[in-house]
Formats: C-alpha cells, sequence, structure tokens
C-alpha cells in the first residue's frame, strides 16, 4: 500500500511544533511559579489537557493556542 499525500504541510508542521515547544516553556514557568506544588500540577494538567485537544490540521486552532501560551508566558515573566 502506497502512502498518499500528508494533509499537513511543513510550515503546519512548524507551527505546530512551536506550538509544543512554548507548552513546554510554560510548563517550566508554571513550575517555578505557582504557590503550592498542588497548583503547579493542576495548572500543568490544564495546560496540557487544552493542548491535547488542538487540531495539528487546523492552523488557526493551532496559532490560536500558540498566542494564548505565549500571552501566559508573557504575564509569569512579568513583560507586558
Amino acid at each position: 500500500m502506497a502512502a498518499g499525500p500528508s494533509a499537513w504541510r511543513v510550515n503546519n508542521a512548524v507551527a505546530y511544533d512551536a506550538l509544543r515547544e512554548q507548552a513546554g516553556t510554560l510548563t517550566a514557568l508554571l513550575l517555578q511559579c505557582e504557590q503550592t506544588p498542588g497548583e503547579a500540577r493542576d495548572a500543568v494538567i490544564a495546560l496540557r489537557a487544552k493542548i491535547n485537544t488542538v487540531d495539528g490540521f487546523d492552523r488557526t486552532a493551532v496559532d490560536a493556542a500558540t498566542a494564548e501560551i505565549e500571552g501566559r508566558i508573557r504575564e509569569l515573566e512579568g513583560r507586558p
């Protein structure tokens, strides 16, 4: 059975990888910044649940999730 063309384009794969990388950065910040281990755990679980629901084939959803995560990173780092 021959493989057909992928629905993903190179730039979509790069965008999805960037989303995953930003999620990793946010995870590290959450673990450093939250008040208690329980709060940190809950924040990371919520983040991972959200990321797992993003359809990697939906570029709009990937871009929106990336923007949301980048905003949260800026907030935790104290940047506007």
